[in-house]
């Protein structure tokens, strides 16, 4: 009797191993194309470095199939063998372990911030919910202060004239200095369609000593990102390729902004520091292309991973909402760094970044 099985039993563990092949087939497909892709994408970028965006593709599409390949080997896990649900615990943990790398190991710095050191902070400030910059100011002598994406601030030191000697606002843009502020550009890339992705300033920072100062925000790629993701989890391969056309031109707008800005930066005949929102990723062209002529502070002095992206720090453990560093503090050669850190903003999408130098 134990040796023989209910017609039925034998017709449920047919149709289970059946199902269990087959998901297993996909599950492993997909967790292949998770793996590959993010190679594919540096690969790319080394191989063919004028074609970031496209890397870019590669990097961001890991993300989606992952949760595809969580969903997969939870129905196969979970019906076919209950017992392996240690499998899909592992899955989980190593998501959570994936998201834990953006966080930082904090070592001791006993450097002391001084005064006549040029102490800049940059932040993109557009959602923020109620950060101020006010304590942080203070503690860290900040004379400098770079504003991208709108006046959501929320700090009243920032608003206090006297406490600054020279503040200029031209669209999301806005600069708070204790140096005087000498002329004032607008930065425009004139691609097929015309983009405000920065100003220029140039500070006098004592008698004989002047400094260009870029505050840069190139497009993001956010919005159709999102709806590509919406629309591949809905199945609307309508709404996915309409989403991936939003986004090539974007890209293309991103692309023409990025070789504006580098086209500056190699006739710049002033020392000069750039501060913002590159909405780009440290692997990416314009990067790479900065770096050759000046130093990303946090490459120079900074520690862990760096993200800037998001802000609130109970985000960073949420997957697919991946963790970046894409604002960026960058030093001609010229100057001496001598702190840097990035700075915490519970209340805010971005979190600043921080750090001092000097000629």
């Amino acid at each position: 009797m134990h040796g023989k099985q209910h017609p039925y039993n034998q017709q449920v563990t047919f149709r289970l191993q059946y199902y269990k092949k087959r998901f297993s087939w996909v599950f492993g497909i997909i967790a292949i194309l998770s793996a590959l892709l993010p190679i594919i994408g540096v690969l790319i970028s080394l191989i063919l470095p004028n074609h970031h965006f496209t890397a870019d593709a590669f990097l961001f599409i890991p993300p989606i199939l992952l949760i595809y390949a969580y969903i997969f080997s939870s129905i196969v896990f979970l019906i076919v063998r209950p017992r392996r649900i240690s499998v899909v615990i592992a899955i989980a943990l190593f998501a959570v372990m994936q998201s834990l790398l953006g966080f930082e190991y904090r070592l001791p710095d006993n450097k002391a911030i001084k005064t006549e050191h040029i102490n800049v902070i940059t932040w993109n400030c557009g959602q923020n919910k109620g950060y101020s910059l006010d304590s942080t100011i203070k503690r860290k002598k900040v004379n400098m202060v770079l504003l991208q994406g709108g006046t959501q601030h929320n700090s009243k030191l920032l608003e206090d004239r006297d406490f600054w000697r020279s503040h200029h606002r031209e669209g999301e843009y806005r600069v708070f200095t204790n140096h005087e502020l000498l002329e004032i550009e607008k930065l425009t890339a004139l691609g097929k369609v015309p983009y405000h992705y920065g100003m220029r300033y140039l500070l006098k920072i004592r008698e004989g000593q002047t400094l260009a100062v870029y505050n840069i925000h190139l497009p993001t790629f956010k919005d159709p990102i999102l709806a590509i993701r919406s629309a591949l989890f809905a199945f609307d391969i309508k709404g996915c390729f309409s989403a991936l056309n939003e986004l090539g031109k974007i890209w293309q707008i991103h692309h023409d902004c990025s070789l504006a800005l580098m086209r500056k930066i190699r006739s710049e005949t002033e020392t000069f520091l750039v501060g913002g929102d590159f909405n780009s990723t440290p692997h990416t062209w314009i990067h790479r292309n900065l770096a050759q002529y000046s130093t990303d502070s946090h490459d120079g002095l900074g520690y862990g991973y760096g993200w800037t992206i998001p802000g609130r720090n109970n985000q960073a453990l949420i997957l697919p909402d991946s963790i970046y560093r894409i604002d960026y503090i960058f030093a001609s050669k010229e100057l001496e760094l001598h702190k840097q850190s990035v700075l915490k903003a519970p209340l805010a999408q971005h979190r600043p970044v921080f750090c001092s130098l000097s000629f």
